[in-house]
């Protein structure tokens, strides 16, 4: 179960993608458009950043992909989640 304020995480394994069935959820549930996308990776911090700052003021989804190319970011990215 999950809410406004809680995220949700996917650890998939290789080859996994669920993209399209999440976008096809966020369709039925009236937020085809307000799913933003960003695959991490150098210099994408800020990006993904802002991303989720907006979604959490407008209430947009955010989906952030490729989580394992920049391991370096997850700390800032826990502790982005935790002051929600």
């Amino acid at each position: 179960m999950s809410d406004k304020a809680t995220p949700i995480i996917f650890i998939l394994s290789q080859g996994a993608d669920p993209n399209e069935q999440i976008l096809n959820h966020a369709r039925q549930k009236g937020f085809g458009d307000r799913l933003f996308q960003k695959s991490l990776g150098q210099g994408q911090k800020e990006i993904a950043a802002k991303l989720i700052q907006q979604g959490r003021e407008e209430g947009n989804w955010v989906l952030l992909q490729n989580c394992h190319l920049f391991q370096s970011w997850m700390p800032q990215l826990e502790n982005i989640v935790g002051s929600f």
